[in-house]
């Protein structure tokens, strides 16, 4: 991705927000342990944590990230940090704790973690950043008050349109002048949408009417994604939407089993998500937050091709939640049920689905069914997944 690839590493190579940049810069330079915090707040995409990272990289801090919404409660803030309270180095490395997205520490699932931060300022004796994208909320109003705030700006088109420009040569592309500045100006000074749009519009000569809009819905970004006749148009309608991965992950799910598809393409069209899937949980366990930027690529080049020319109509959660849900949970457990009477049988994974509902009415019958299914390889949390479903299946026979 070329947000990493371009990501710049010192400060001679950061665009925007020059002013804010050098009161952020003398604040580390100068700080000290009765130093106030850093709240860096402002829009996405405009160069927060690209500063703090490229300051720390010129300086030798060795930055400890955490992000607020995944560790937002009390006890997992003191598991995560309070082991540092005490610490100003690692390996004879210094420290800079850097808290993300504290917005999302205040909400109903807080349980304390507000107050352990305020706490933290108090207590602990090293550099300590925190970023949000608005600093207004009257939630945030204590932790503000003991912070030195730096608020950024959105990048302006023209600054946008020289970085691009500087991009465009650097990797060969034939794009005009104009259509860079059509991706700046849509941009809204969001440089990191900028240079995937450009990227995006590599994909294909020409500019997609994608990027006419900064944020689409959920459902104009999966019908706009579904009906996509070029991957780099359905690049553009999944960068333009704000909405999370997990929720464009479920829409697509919910759009693609709502709809008659050929068992064989459906098959294989699930066994993708179930691994997009996987993949989305493992970037959620080990808070990996910059894999989250890969994700759209993924959901373009592993399902693009199976749902190309299927006439696939948006359709969201048509089922109850709750039979939703269990669909999308116990999915999983089919498939790795799958895959293990592939392995026994020889037979292609087509043709096994095809025969799943006649396994299904053997298990019922079977006297040891859980030793028998332990031994074709499944653990125990797809056992229970599939004795859910046979007692569902028993009313049928």
């Amino acid at each position: 991705m070329w947000t990493e690839k371009y990501r710049p590493v010192d400060l001679g190579k950061l665009i925007g927000n020059d002013d804010v940049r050098g009161k952020f810069n003398q604040w580390l330079r100068t700080w000290k342990t009765s130093s106030k915090p850093a709240l860096l707040q402002g829009p996405p995409g405009v160069g927060k944590t690209t500063l703090v990272y490229a300051l720390a990289n010129e300086l030798n801090y060795n930055i400890v990230e955490f992000n607020a919404s995944d560790t937002r409660t009390k006890k997992k803030l003191q598991a995560s940090l309070g082991p540092l309270l005490q610490s100003s180095t690692l390996f004879n490395e210094t420290l800079l704790i850097l808290l993300e997205e504290i917005d999302g520490l205040y909400s109903r699932a807080d349980y304390g973690g507000s107050d352990f931060l305020l706490d933290l300022i108090e207590e602990i004796n090293l550099p300590l950043v925190f970023t949000c994208n608005s600093s207004d909320s009257k939630k945030l109003s204590k932790l503000v008050k003991k912070c030195q705030v730096f608020k950024f700006k959105q990048i302006p088109p023209r600054e946008i349109s020289l970085f691009l420009e500087n991009i465009a040569k650097n990797e060969g592309l034939d794009i005009s002048l104009d259509d860079i500045i059509k991706i700046s100006m849509r941009s809204d000074g969001d440089l990191r949408y900028a240079l995937n749009s450009l990227q995006t519009n590599d994909l294909n000569d020409q500019m997609s009417n994608s990027f006419s809009f900064k944020s689409l819905t959920l459902e104009q970004s999966i019908r706009g994604y579904l009906s996509s006749p070029e991957p780099s148009d359905a690049m553009g309608f999944l960068y333009a939407t704000n909405s999370t991965p997990n929720d464009v992950l479920r829409a697509i799910f919910s759009s693609v089993v709502s709809n008659k598809i050929p068992t064989p393409l459906l098959s294989k069209i699930l066994v993708e998500l179930s691994e997009l899937d996987i993949l989305l949980g493992h970037i959620l366990k080990t808070r990996d937050w910059r894999q989250l930027r890969y994700f759209n690529s993924f959901l373009i080049y592993s399902l693009f091709e199976h749902l190309n020319n299927q006439k696939i109509s948006f359709s969201l959660y048509p089922n109850s939640w709750p039979l939703q849900l269990r669909i999308w949970n116990d999915s999983r457990s089919f498939r790795v049920l799958t895959q293990s009477l592939h392995k026994h049988m020889k037979e292609s994974s087509d043709n096994i689905i095809e025969l799943i509902p006649f396994f299904l009415i053997i298990l019922l019958k079977h006297e040891d069914r859980d030793n028998f299914l332990l031994r074709l390889g499944l653990e125990e949390k797809d056992i229970n997944a599939i004795n859910r479903e046979l007692k569902n299946f028993s009313k049928l026979y």
